[in-house]
């Protein structure tokens, strides 16, 4: 095809000149080609962009999780303003302060702090201990999916908070489990995180939707992908690269890519998540979840 370009070198002669019927033609064909090619780009960028899913849940069946909102360190306003929205919503639960009366088999516990954090920063931490039974791990991870969906923007889940304990031999812990951890006995099921806020964050709605969001994430988890796999590892200093990747059945590179570690080494009370998360669909980011026809996404 020639290129339009090439008429710009023309000597001016009357044999080379273009008819105004003829420039006029071009000019056509010109605005033709750029709307085909625009056409071709614009379909080239939806095909790139992610066809939103949306997946539905009942909220009865979120409700058979025995859910517990257990207030650590919040104001009395913003707990109240969370869990008036997530009644009216549908959701059944029972309250707590201070962790009192969590320690019960097959429950969820969603702890909500405001202590811990400060600013617009928000964590989630994951069971510190690695013999915990109960999918704990995946409530972690289905809440982290739920509040970046939701515009929080959680760095990194973690699985210890900093603190300062001794143990049975007189050693001295710098990392230590959360309250909620430490109320809930180690042969419980019961499945549990702690949301920590910092003051920036209280938009009780958005809170009360990512919390819908998470608990959604994790029914569908657990009709679809529980299998006793552990998700998070809480890693020690001591641990070696090649071992946390064996214990996940992966290789040392792909386990170090998937959790953006540099060095060849962890920090004490490291949370380590298990690259097969990314297979999961249910804590794709992209996805977005309803209960009962309506969405958990805040905006």
């Amino acid at each position: 095809m020639t290129k339009i370009s090439n008429y710009e070198d023309l000597d001016g002669s009357s044999k080379y000149k273009i008819s105004g019927r003829s420039k006029i033609g071009i000019i056509l064909s010109i605005v033709s080609i750029g709307a085909i090619f625009s056409g071709l780009l614009n379909s080239k960028q939806k095909e790139d962009i992610p066809i939103p899913i949306t997946t539905d849940v009942s909220m009865s069946d979120i409700n058979d999780m025995n859910i517990i909102i257990n207030d650590s360190s919040c104001s009395d306003a913003f707990f109240s303003d969370v869990c008036d929205i997530l009644k009216k919503d549908g959701l059944l639960f029972d309250t707590t302060n201070d962790c009192i009366d969590i320690n019960k088999d097959s429950s969820t516990v969603v702890t909500l702090d405001q202590q811990y954090s400060s600013g617009s920063s928000t964590l989630i931490f994951a069971p510190h201990s690695n013999t915990r039974i109960g999918d704990s791990d995946s409530l972690a991870i289905s809440m982290k999916s739920a509040f970046d969906q939701n515009g929080f923007f959680v760095d990194n889940i973690m699985s210890s908070q900093i603190g300062f304990e001794k143990d049975d031999n007189g050693n001295v812990k710098y990392n230590v489990a959360t309250d909620t951890e430490k109320a809930i006995d180690d042969d419980k099921d019961t499945s549990f995180v702690t949301i920590s806020f910092g003051t920036n964050n209280i938009n009780a709605e958005w809170v009360a939707k990512s919390i819908e969001n998470g608990l959604a994430r994790q029914k569908c988890y657990l009709n679809s992908y529980s299998d006793g796999t552990d998700l998070i590892y809480c890693a020690s200093a001591s641990d070696s690269i090649d071992d946390v990747a064996n214990y996940f059945s992966t290789g040392s590179g792909n386990l170090l890519n998937y959790n953006n570690i540099n060095n060849n080494s962890f920090n004490d009370g490291q949370a380590i998540v298990n690259p097969s998360v990314d297979k999961m669909d249910v804590f794709d980011k992209n996805i977005i979840f309803e209960i009962d026809n309506v969405k958990t996404r805040a905006y």
